[in-house]
Formats: structure tokens, sequence, C-alpha cells
């Protein structure tokens, strides 16, 4: 993962993740889904630095990105039909 492109890909999708998990409406989902986000980059990274062969890290980096394209996606369209519906805000939302 030395491509400086591919670091620049990642880091924009991550924060493409985050942004659609910030969009939801609802507390709770907003709160899932940062995790969610964190999570798989977390357990990429592990997985890439356990790769020894260069082809096998560009495959699975890869595979990563178009598996967290689709997410994304799917994500947008959750945000848009989580906003919706009227959601009460929590009491925790409310100290924020």
């Amino acid at each position: 993962m030395t491509n400086p492109a591919a670091v620049t890909q990642l880091k924009s999708l991550y924060k493409a993740h985050l942004g659609a998990a910030n969009k939801f409406a609802a507390y709770n989902f907003r709160q899932y889904f940062v995790r969610w986000t964190q999570t798989r980059f977390q357990e990429f990274e592990q997985r890439q630095k356990a790769i020894a062969s260069a082809d096998e890290k560009a495959k699975t980096e890869s595979e990563f990105v178009a598996y967290m394209q689709r997410e994304l996606e799917a994500r947008r369209r959750q945000a848009l039909m989580n906003s919706m519906f009227q959601v009460d805000r929590l009491v925790v939302e409310e100290q924020i």
C-alpha cells in the first residue's frame, strides 16, 4: 500500500463512510456505522501488515476498495431512508 494514489483513495473512502454514517438521523445508527467503519479499516490494515507478497497486497486492497464502495452506496441509501422518518432526539444527544 505504498502507492500514494491508493493511500489517497482509501483515505477518501474512509471519510466518505464517516460522512455517510453521520447523515443518519438516529443517534444509535450514527454511532454504530462510525464504529463499523473504523473496525473494517483497522481489520484491513492488520491484514495488509500480515501479507508479505506485494501482489497479494494489491489484490486484497482492490477487493477491499470494491467491497467498501458497495457498502458506501448501501449506507447512503440507508441514510436517505432513515432521514424520511421523524426521530426524537435522545438525552445523550442533547448533551453533545
